[in-house]
């Protein structure tokens, strides 16, 4: 992802409203990350003619083995395409190329299209948060996965 990216993840973003809604400074916040600060973020964009159909954010955290997806966001028109995932495949061997052993993430336990993803991908599920996300009031999944390096 660079600065030039920012509009279209912002508007793809705004279409989807399972999606984080994260200002432009936090995604400017994002694209400086350096790589040996306490907490690097990574992000990934996936394009089809010129446009950006899908993104994700990873976190890592220095000592931590684990990185966190934070979102995969894929425009509608573009799922079923494998674009997801490319960029899920993509996050998981930037994560173990900085380092990472692990990956987790967090899911709304009502969306089982997701579930379905990250189990076909290779996650596990690990954990529950009751109450985790508000509007609607949902549950969190935890999921994780083994990274290779």
């Amino acid at each position: 992802m660079t600065a030039s990216d920012l509009d279209q993840v912002q508007a793809l973003a705004g279409t989807i409203a399972e999606v984080p809604r994260w200002s432009q400074q936090e995604y400017e916040r994002i694209l400086q990350s350096v790589p040996d600060s306490l907490v690097l973020r990574l992000a990934f964009v996936a394009e089809s003619n010129a446009q950006l159909v899908a993104f994700a954010v990873i976190r890592l955290v220095h000592g931590d083995e684990t990185a966190e997806l934070e979102t995969i966001v894929v425009d509608p028109k573009h799922r079923r395409r494998r674009v997801g995932s490319q960029l899920l495949s993509c996050s998981m061997r930037e994560a173990a190329a900085a380092g990472a052993t692990a990956m987790h993430l967090e899911v709304r336990a009502s969306n089982a299209t997701a579930i379905a993803f990250y189990e076909r991908s290779g996650f596990r599920r690990v954990g529950r948060r009751a109450l985790y996300y508000s509007a609607p009031s949902d549950d969190a999944m935890v999921f994780a996965a083994q990274l290779s390096a």
